[in-house]
């Protein structure tokens, strides 16, 4: 059952992790873009106002992960610091997107 547990929670963490890196990408490639465009000053400074908490969900997610080495109450403990740090950074993805997206 032990097993069970850790593989959930390093599974979990995982994702977690993926999620900030995800955020990150775009906020680095939206960075990119508005520095070649006329007027992207608008857009290059919401993105720095967005990286600290791409920082703060990356050591949580990071944390998580190194915390499924321990026992089960650990890996509980893990798999909600990752669902909460993975969820935050899936929200700001889908915000972020959702101002600067393509529009259909």
């Amino acid at each position: 059952m032990g097993f069970i547990i850790n593989l959930i929670a390093v599974l979990v963490a995982i994702v977690g992790v993926l999620a900030v890196v995800a955020d990150g990408a775009y906020l680095k490639l939206l960075d990119s873009v508005a520095k070649k465009r006329p007027g992207g000053e608008v857009t290059r400074k919401y993105v720095s106002k967005q990286w600290p908490a791409v920082g703060v969900a990356g050591a949580g997610s990071l944390v998580a992960l190194l915390m499924t080495t321990g026992g089960s109450v650990m890996d509980v403990i893990a798999v909600l610091l990752a669902l909460v740090a993975g969820g935050a950074a899936a929200t700001q993805l889908k915000n972020v997107h959702r101002k600067y997206g393509e529009s259909s």
